[in-house]
């Protein structure tokens, strides 16, 4: 069943909650099928955005308020996500230990407060900044000349 029929039958209010919540975790997993996790993933992080259980949804309110999360997270779209999402105002990385890509994905996603299913490649960086955490209002790297150094192709590659 696709996304959007899904869908249909999470707003349907004749159909009880239990079984709306069946629907919503099968959009969960089209949302990861689409990003390339895991569905508890997917739900595990509707729940810690927005404290929604799409296991056992307490009310309709409960439940579309998990599923208008799924949504956001399906079309890129994070202000919804947003308004529960803690956003904070600097974030300092230093990169002066850091000495391979691998290193510096990790430290960023340290950081950023990535999910621990986090890709550790540029895609997956694009998906994790645009859709999956707030990102910090200012965000500054400390020790970029010696990673500029120390990489190969330079801090140019990155910037």
């Amino acid at each position: 069943m696709s996304f959007s029929s899904n869908s249909n039958r999470v707003k349907d209010e004749s159909l009880p909650l239990k079984h709306r919540a069946s629907h919503a975790r099968s959009c969960a997993l089209h949302v990861a099928n689409k990003l390339g996790v895991d569905r508890e993933e997917i739900i595990d992080l509707v729940e810690q955005k927005t404290g929604v259980s799409l296991h056992q949804p307490q009310s309709t309110a409960e439940l579309l308020t998990g599923f208008e999360a799924l949504e956001a997270l399906r079309s890129g779209k994070t202000e919804l996500l947003d308004i529960h999402m803690a956003r904070s105002a600097c974030v300092i990385i230093d990169l002066s230990a850091v000495q391979t890509p691998v290193e510096l994905h990790h430290l960023l996603m340290e950081k950023l407060d990535f999910p621990g299913w986090y890709g550790c490649n540029w895609n997956a960086f694009w998906d994790a900044i645009t859709v999956l955490v707030a990102m910090p209002e200012i965000l500054q790297f400390k020790g970029w000349a010696g990673f500029e150094l120390r990489l190969p192709g330079g801090g140019n590659a990155y910037e």
